[in-house]
């Protein structure tokens, strides 16, 4: 048709801005409605389908040329990867799609063992000193929720949780009253500083399976430095959490913590086996 002959000349003349304005993903991402926070490289390789099969650059008049084969990313707040180079591979034409190539550089960390037999009397700890939830997502028929928070993580004694604050959209938990203290397995301050607590948002039901409204990560770094200026007993170290659920935005969660250094209550002791078996599941539907 006219149309698809129109496109394929765009593509032939490597005029790729023109047809990028109308990609759906780019649009869904503008939108808030997919892969929220995931980054992707500049487009400048053509449509990877759909292509005749055993040919180099011939496309099948069946489907408009599109970019259906895409390489995105989403770092954890401060991890470091440059991207060297994006493009698709030409040479194979054994698919009607092309491949698509992503070459990274990541910042990688030599760092020392998380545990010590020696120090097992003392451990971390992080205290929450403030606590809240901004525009979560509804998941009771009333427009509302019963959130609470369980924080999960390989760095984590055991996963712990908040309280559940009940039919709000906005919760403000009580540090004192409806927050536990988390008490960490990694002893190096190093390391410390390179990892993340990982989170997850829940709606409380009584009568089937929670719901959950959003995963997130808080970054340690801060709370490091502040311990090692001499701050963290007077100061609290500010975050800013992004939830999101199925790469869809839902809602924001803020507060301060403190990091401590003190002897840890052996109750609070579990295996680092059974943290991981609690972890990894969330983690594989994190993004």
């Amino acid at each position: 048709t006219t149309f698809w002959n129109s496109i394929v000349r765009k593509i032939e003349d490597g005029d790729y801005k023109s047809l990028l304005q109308f990609d759906e993903l780019r649009k869904g991402q503008a939108e808030g409605k997919v892969l929220h926070g995931f980054q992707e490289g500049d487009i400048n390789f053509p449509p990877s389908f759909k292509m005749q099969q055993e040919t180099l650059s011939s496309y099948d008049k069946k489907r408009i040329p599109a970019w259906c084969d895409r390489v995105l990313w989403r770092p954890f707040p401060g991890c470091k990867g440059d991207l060297l180079s994006y493009t698709s591979v030409q040479d194979v034409s054994s698919s009607d799609h092309k491949p698509v190539v992503a070459v990274f550089v990541l910042t990688t960390f030599s760092l020392p063992p998380s545990h010590s037999s020696a120090l097992d009397d003392k451990r971390w700890h992080i205290h929450f000193q403030s606590l809240r939830a901004k525009n979560l997502q509804a998941s009771d028929l009333s427009g509302l929720s019963d959130p609470y928070i369980s924080f999960v993580g390989p760095n984590l004694f055991r996963q712990v949780q908040s309280k559940v604050r009940f039919q709000t959209l906005h919760p403000v938990w009580n540090p004192s009253k409806d927050l536990p203290t988390l008490v960490l397995n990694t002893l190096s301050l190093q390391r410390l500083e390179n990892e993340y607590l990982m989170l997850r948002v829940l709606d409380h039901d009584y009568a089937t399976m929670d719901d959950i409204i959003g995963y997130g990560v808080i970054q340690l770094a801060p709370a490091v430095a502040a311990f090692r200026n001499g701050l963290s007993r007077d100061k609290e170290t500010e975050f800013v959490v992004e939830l999101s659920h199925h790469g869809v935005p839902a809602g924001t969660l803020e507060g301060t913590i403190r990091l401590t250094w003190e002897k840890n209550e052996p109750t609070r002791k579990c295996t680092l086996t059974k943290t991981l078996e609690s972890w990894l599941p969330m983690y594989k539907r994190m993004f």
